[in-house]
């Protein structure tokens, strides 16, 4: 569900897109309702994904769903790159605020041991969030990047495609300026 007010709900145009490789979104339980929540919108644009929530004080968290072979987590500072004919089963990717994705991938048992996969250096498409440091995307830009990393193209334009149409629609929604004057806009 795209999470925007009835009249400028998305649900009814968004693709439902295959891969072959399975997307497991692990939400920080803080994310759940936030309208610019993209891990949701990820969950809703792929076919073969899973929505895991993580609640940290909350039920002990089930990370088996993560420990398979063939699974590599997306993350922005270390890992082997993400390319074409290197495509692993399932990419984990953590979704939250950065500093809720790091604490989240210290208490996540066995996170740490499994492999990870960067990006190359991307600018956002969208800035809702101010970002820690360049380069840093949305649960949904980061999977769209990741796949048209490992040469899916066709569904990476169609993820592109679901985030701008969404994002434009936010923006419309929250028409509040930034702090510093700016208002929330597509990047470049």
């Amino acid at each position: 569900m795209c999470r925007l007010t009835p009249g400028l709900c998305a649900c009814g145009v968004l693709p439902r897109i295959d891969l072959p490789v399975e997307v497991l979104v692990v939400q920080h339980h803080k994310e759940r309702h936030s309208q610019s929540n993209t891990g949701a919108l990820t969950h809703r644009l792929l076919a073969r994904s899973r929505l895991l929530r993580f609640a940290p004080r909350s039920a002990p968290f089930d990370a088996t769903p993560l420990l398979q072979p063939g699974t590599v987590v997306l993350w922005p500072e270390r890992g082997e790159p993400l390319a074409p004919g290197r495509a692993p089963a399932r990419i984990v990717v953590l979704d939250a605020t950065w500093r809720q994705a790091r604490r989240m991938s210290t208490r996540i048992e066995g996170l740490r041991r499994m492999p990870f996969a960067t990006l190359p250096p991307t600018a956002p498409r969208w800035v809702l969030r101010e970002p820690p440091a360049p380069g840093r995307l949305s649960t949904v830009e980061a999977i769209a990047c990741a796949i048209e990393c490992l040469g899916f193209h066709e569904q990476a334009a169609a993820m592109y495609g679901a985030l701008d149409l969404v994002m434009s629609r936010l923006v419309r929604l929250r028409c509040k300026p930034h702090p510093d004057g700016r208002a929330p806009t597509r990047s470049g």
